[in-house]
């Protein structure tokens, strides 16, 4: 008799993560694509396939995952001080999305 392997509650919530992580990441790569052919800042569209590759990752219940979020993270931060400095308003509609993905 062939073993049937059930999901538990944690492989739902990372497929849930998972997809709520490439929907992000589909719209951030859309528009950031969208905003570098109007000459805008181009961090947006690899910000986003960031995610995208995020997603996927976990979707493979891949640990590296984690470390690419971090990078992209890690990448907005960096951005995010160079285009804005320390102006703390500036930095709200940067930063703070990416705490609340």
């Amino acid at each position: 008799m062939e073993k049937v392997h059930s999901r538990s509650v944690g492989d739902w919530l990372v497929m849930v993560l998972a997809v709520v992580v490439l929907v992000f990441g589909l719209l951030i790569t859309a528009g950031g694509a969208w905003l570098a052919t109007l000459g805008g800042s181009w961090y947006y569209l690899p910000a986003g396939v960031g995610l995208l590759v995020t997603g996927w990752l976990l979707l493979q219940r891949s640990m590296t995952a984690v470390w690419v979020y971090l990078a992209v993270f890690a990448g907005t931060v960096f951005w995010a001080f160079w285009e804005a400095g320390m102006n703390g308003w500036a930095q709200v509609p940067r930063l703070v999305a990416f705490f609340f993905r």
